[in-house]
């Protein structure tokens, strides 16, 4: 069990602490034209927790098969809809493998991204899409 302890600093922002680590996350409620934002929003920071689970998942992969995806990029786009309540809709990952890889290889990641433990927790109604690019 971890416990993520929550500061609401005022003017619609707030800092989260990861207490194991100490390390700090903020986040601010979103402008509506964007322009402003000097923070993620907690609906970005879903997007990153999806991100960052898929990347992790594949790195412990490549790991066990003694290869270094070091330079892999995920990029995860969120979409949010609006009925019936305001919510994010889809979120949808490109991830970047930059080495070469056997087919055996590919599918066993491609396996892993399905397994990602954030998108196994995410509602039904999320949509998530997961898209790989190969060196």
């Amino acid at each position: 069990m971890v416990t993520i302890e929550i500061t609401y600093r005022g003017d619609l922002h707030c800092e989260a602490r990861h207490r194991p680590s100490g390390q700090l996350v903020q986040a601010a409620f979103p402008p509506a034209d964007r322009a402003g934002s000097d923070a993620f929003s907690p609906t970005d920071l879903l997007a990153a927790a999806f991100g960052t689970c898929l990347a992790i998942e594949l790195g412990r992969i490549a790991e066990k098969e003694l290869l270094n995806l070091a330079g892999m990029r995920v990029s995860v786009t969120k979409e949010m809809v609006d009925a019936p309540v305001r919510r994010i809709g889809r979120l949808c990952a490109l991830i970047e493998i930059p080495v070469p890889l056997t087919s055996g290889m590919k599918a066993s990641l491609e396996r892993a991204a399905h397994r990602c433990p954030v998108r196994a927790s995410l509602c039904a109604e999320i949509e998530t899409g997961v898209h790989f690019v190969f060196a």
